[in-house]
């Protein structure tokens, strides 16, 4: 699976690292504040990923609303399973905000973690 980083966190880090090295003072620590200051150019310039966040939910039974919900974004699907009418819709997904619906609660509190 491929990594993601903030890219801001990275030329922050990059930045501390020069920082602590010119403070050395010699001739090798200024030529390598010099490189990372070139990767943090080349960082800054390099093109972003296409990516988006995964977002997960589940699927409640909101007494207000009177249907089943969204617990991502809070909206009331109002399609109903055909075998089960009360039953929880069979989306695996929300088709309002995309969140991907999961049966494991313990995976939804490891996400909000």
């Amino acid at each position: 699976m491929t990594d993601y980083i903030e890219r801001d966190e990275l030329v922050s880090y990059f930045k501390e690292i020069a920082t602590e090295t010119l403070r050395d003072g010699s001739v090798q620590c200024v030529l390598g504040a010099g490189v990372i200051a070139h990767m943090i150019v080349e960082i800054k310039e390099f093109p972003a990923a296409d990516v988006r966040p995964v977002v997960r939910g589940k699927w409640y039974w909101d007494n207000y609303k009177y249907d089943w919900t969204c617990y991502a974004c809070g909206w009331p699907v109002d399609y109903h399973n055909p075998k089960d009418p009360w039953g929880k819709p069979e989306y695996s997904y929300c088709p309002n905000c995309g969140a991907e619906m999961v049966t494991d609660c313990n995976k939804l509190e490891e996400d909000e973690g």
